[in-house]
């Protein structure tokens, strides 16, 4: 009899475990970028010294942040199972630098240096089942360590579906757009 005890309490784990009953596997972590860069537009500035994206130490991190804007605004959250491939400004960044240097800017050399700050990068959801990315930045442009232009943006774009997946997917399209608006200032200002 005590063999038998000893065999059910043996068997029974791998039973229970062949049930189905346990601890279920988590979904595993989806990285984002922001996708294929778009075809290469002539920008009308000649060179930066420098293009530079900052970020608050707390928005400077790989996590995909959200808001629940419906209950309480004020309180940024991360997906467990969503995370961009590096940080934000990092992506930012090099998209900024992929697109000018494609447009025809020459970085590194004469010219003003461009400085974009990350106000904020974020998915709100206004209601449960409806959210948008919201990027907010300044841009500003700095010769001989004196701003001499600078302009604030903000871009929302829709997500298409309330989630992790469906955020990162319209945060890239917020990104890609902050990458145009910003080239086509710096632009217009005659640098």
């Amino acid at each position: 009899m005590r063999k038998a005890i000893l065999l059910v309490a043996l068997l029974a784990p791998m039973l229970l475990a062949g049930c189905g009953v346990g601890p279920k596997a988590k979904e595993p972590v989806g990285a984002y970028d922001f996708g294929l860069p778009a075809a290469a537009r002539p920008v009308a500035v000649k060179g930066l010294n420098q293009a530079l994206v900052t970020a608050p130490n707390w928005m400077d991190s790989p996590q995909l942040y959200y808001r629940l804007a419906y209950a309480n605004a004020a309180r940024p959250a991360a997906y467990a199972q969503t995370r961009w491939v590096s940080t934000p400004t990092n992506l930012i960044e090099a998209r900024l630098k992929e697109r000018a240097v494609a447009g025809g800017v020459l970085l590194g050399g004469a010219g003003p240096m461009l400085k974009v700050e990350l106000d904020e990068f974020t998915q709100v959801f206004d209601q449960e089942k409806s959210s948008r990315a919201v990027l907010r930045a300044r841009a500003s442009l700095t010769s001989n360590r004196e701003v001499t232009a600078q302009k604030a943006f903000l871009i929302e774009v829709p997500a298409t579906t309330p989630d992790g997946p469906g955020g990162a997917v319209a945060l890239g399209l917020a990104a890609n757009r902050l990458v145009d608006d910003v080239l086509a200032w710096t632009g217009s200002v005659g640098m």
